[in-house]
């Protein structure tokens, strides 16, 4: 079979990787093949080498052609930018995340009907978020299907980030939707409700133009024309979440926390079959405090962290995130974070630095005062919410609201820079890990992507700047320098931790391993590295723990969670029971013989140790 391109991408930048097609094929009355095809990626530009100019990005569109079974096809583009524009109700639909959400389908049989799926226009007042939309013309208009008509203010409405969509077909317009929020159904029926744009603000950003709210207002109305009468859930008995980490609290093992990837955090209330979600949007880490039982945090994505006073208690977010949000540092889509297991009120978060509040973020405030400035619902945000300070780094100034001091001004002091403080090899990446030990006040590990490992013996100094890190794998020889996945510490002996790393033996052939055993001794200022990872295999571990009473190692992987029981050395099943599922995180309370483990998209699972 020899291949020919009928259709050249939109991509016209080598770094575009947001750029995907999606298409739908239909046969035709008369016979001829008819292809939907949406593709784009997210306005705006990509640099070039100087002196030439910035490559613009071209958003989604969709496209179709009548003919495409032989010949060189025609396409015609059938997408506009202006809401004018009858061809406005596909355009842009996936901003900038074609490569992850973006679907095209054509019911068997109805050539001229095509539903076309992005993420969802948060902020466009005159759609229903045009998450998916329908056309009955062949894509020349469409209409949205993102929300039904149950309620004005409150209709159901498909969750964000589509991903696939079919049609029952007995009835090409009733539909069944994947999303990042699991399974949805539409009636198959449509209603008309138009007049609810009446009470949606047109107004455009910076400008009062009444020709461009009359234009907004009329593609509002059309787009409104036909919405499914309900929307409605199937996943009851479905596991779709896809925790990322599980935290529990250190007064009632029975309470455990869980963010879930664009499904939110969640709280078991000492049920553990019973979970409340706690927050919405992207949920990463959580954590609690060691000495207040009411204290919460939980991160959205990137450095992101609210704290919460009132044991989880959805009105009482608050945000603390201004100096790591803003502040310019890389960081991970989900940054690891902690609550130190000894001192209350401290925590610490990775970016490029190792961050510290010793105030659960509050600083200064009183709680009454701090909840009116930081509240993510009701704050008035008229100064910073947030004190955090970057550990070690001499030069950082924090600066009056609402400024932020340039990151290049302390970059030097980052574990990810490259220079005299930390070497120039395994340079760049961000901070990977975080972990203390409640053994000691001031014993903090650290690892980054690229996989350097530190040790802090003075994590809690003051000032800040003071804090001293030790990078622990230049002296080693056998340490496999991928991205580190998990630290445990032993509490027993806060310089000694286990480590496990991602990644292949094959990337790094001449240092394989994915589990190491690494002692620091703080008088020569040396650490041992031993090689745990015996028959585990190549493949890529997420975490580890150590059951602190056994000695046993659990790790965790993309197939589950293995166990090397002490003094062994080989690793085996933790459990029956477990489905060959990813595991992103484990979490581990030896004194109460609990391992908890956080899945992608099979929920959390727990193991009661022998």
């Amino acid at each position: 079979m020899t291949w020919a391109e009928i259709k050249p991408t939109l991509a016209n930048h080598p770094a575009d990787a947001n750029m995907r097609p999606e298409f739908a094929l239909t046969t035709l009355a008369n016979g001829k093949t008819r292809m939907y095809v949406y593709e784009g990626s997210s306005s705006g530009s990509l640099a070039n080498p100087p002196p030439a100019p910035p490559t613009p990005i071209p958003t989604a569109r969709l496209f179709r052609s009548d003919d495409v079974a032989t010949g060189t096809p025609v396409f015609l583009s059938l997408t506009s930018s202006n809401p004018a524009d009858p061809g406005f109700g596909t355009y842009n639909m996936c901003e900038g995340q074609c490569w992850y959400d973006e679907l095209v389908h054509t019911p068997a049989g109805h050539p001229d009907i095509v539903y076309v799926g992005g993420s969802y226009r948060y902020g466009e007042q005159f759609s229903n978020k045009r998450g998916v939309v329908l056309s009955t013309d062949a894509g020349v208009t469409s209409t949205d299907m993102t929300m039904d008509a149950t309620d004005p203010v409150h209709p159901n409405a498909l969750h964000p980030d589509q991903h696939a969509l079919v049609t029952n077909p007995n009835n090409p317009f009733q539909f069944f939707e994947v999303n990042d929020g699991g399974v949805m159904r539409s009636s198959g029926a449509f209603a008309n409700v138009s007049p609810w744009c009446d009470d949606r603000n047109m107004n455009v950003p910076a400008t009062n133009d009444p020709a461009v709210r009359a234009a907004r207002l009329a593609r509002c109305r059309q787009l409104l024309s036909r919405v499914p009468t309900e929307l409605a859930g199937l996943n009851k008995g479905l596991s779709t979440l896809q925790f990322q980490s599980l935290s529990v609290s250190p007064f009632n093992v029975n309470i455990v926390q869980g963010g879930t990837q664009d499904n939110g955090t969640w709280q078991t209330p000492g049920n553990p079959v019973k979970w409340e979600n706690t927050m919405i949007g992207d949920g990463g880490q959580s954590g609690f405090d060691a000495a207040n039982p009411a204290f919460r945090f939980h991160t959205f994505f990137g450095p992101s962290p609210d704290v919460n006073f009132a044991s989880g208690d959805i009105a009482d977010w608050n945000w603390i995130a201004d100096q790591i949000y803003f502040g310019g540092e890389p960081a991970a889509f989900y940054v690891p974070i902690i609550s130190d297991p000894a001192v209350s009120r401290s925590m610490f978060v990775g970016l490029g630095h190792v961050w510290r509040t010793k105030t659960s973020g509050m600083g200064a405030l009183d709680l009454a005062t701090f909840r009116q400035r930081c509240n993510e619902w009701f704050g008035e945000f008229e100064n910073f919410c947030g004190d955090w300070l970057p550990l070690g780094a001499t030069s950082y100034v924090p600066q009056p609201f609402p400024f932020l001091p340039a990151p290049g001004t302390y970059a030097a002091t980052r574990l990810t820079a490259s220079g005299a403080l930390y070497g120039t090899d395994r340079a760049g990446g961000v901070v990977a890990a975080v972990e203390r030990t409640a053994a000691n006040t001031s014993t903090l590990w650290a690892a980054t992507s690229t996989g350097r490992v530190f040790i802090s013996t003075n994590a809690d100094a003051e000032p800040a700047s003071a804090v001293a890190f030790k990078r622990l794998d230049s002296q080693a020889t056998n340490d496999p320098g991928r991205f580190v996945s998990g630290v445990h510490v032993d509490p027993a002996n806060p310089n000694r931790a286990w480590v496990s790393y991602s990644g292949f033996n094959a990337a790094t052939p001449t240092t394989p391993g994915h589990v190491f055993e690494v002692t620091y001794n703080p008088v020569t200022g040396t650490a041992t590295w031993v090689d745990r990872s015996y028959d585990i295999g190549d493949m890529p571990i997420t975490d580890v723990v150590r059951d602190d009473v056994t000695g046993d190692l659990y790790a965790s992987s993309d197939f589950g969670v293995f166990r090397l029981l002490s003094g062994a050395s080989a690793w085996v099943a933790a459990a029956p029971g477990m489905p060959k599922v990813e595991v992103a995180g484990l979490t581990i309370v030896p004194g109460e013989r609990k391992l908890f483990a956080a899945t992608h998209g099979l929920g959390a699972w727990l193991l009661n140790l022998p």
